[in-house]
């Protein structure tokens, strides 16, 4: 920071680092004003819609869900999938978070309620939204 100034994108990625290696620490209050911070500088540095604000939003989506936020977590997780969705219609190659965050994304619908059929109506419709084809539904599981 006080080689960069507070408000650079290097200060914002390792506030995000030093929030993950909170998260991973279990010390959860500290880590969320540091998370939010880093999304701040972020959104600020790069604009509402890059991916790095996407990667920023899932880190934070992360903690409020281990917190017990899900309501919180939906709606960022939401943003960041459209964000990594976006960037795969604008450049024609997948981003490579695609998948995780739409695990992730999947697991927190699942988590505040939603079957399998809203799940993926909900997906669908975030597809269509960046003018992409609906995602193939994870393999059902079956009984031993």
């Amino acid at each position: 920071e006080a080689s960069y100034g507070p408000d650079h994108s290097d200060v914002a990625r390792d506030l995000n680092n030093l929030a993950g290696l909170l998260r991973d620490t279990n010390r959860l209050a500290e880590a969320e004003p540091l998370f939010r911070r880093a999304l701040a500088i972020t959104e600020a540095s790069y604009g509402p819609d890059h991916p790095n604000v996407a990667i920023r939003l899932w880190g934070l989506a992360a903690l409020l869900r281990d917190t017990n936020r899900l309501e919180e977590a939906e709606p960022l997780l939401r943003r960041a999938v459209l964000i990594f969705l976006n960037f795969t219609r604008e450049t024609g190659h997948q981003h490579p978070h695609l998948e995780g965050a739409t695990a992730w994304y999947r697991l927190v619908l699942s988590e505040v309620g939603l079957d399998q059929a809203a799940i993926e109506a909900r997906l669908a419709a975030l597809y269509a939204e960046a003018g992409l084809p609906p995602p193939t539904p994870p393999p059902a599981e079956t009984a031993p």
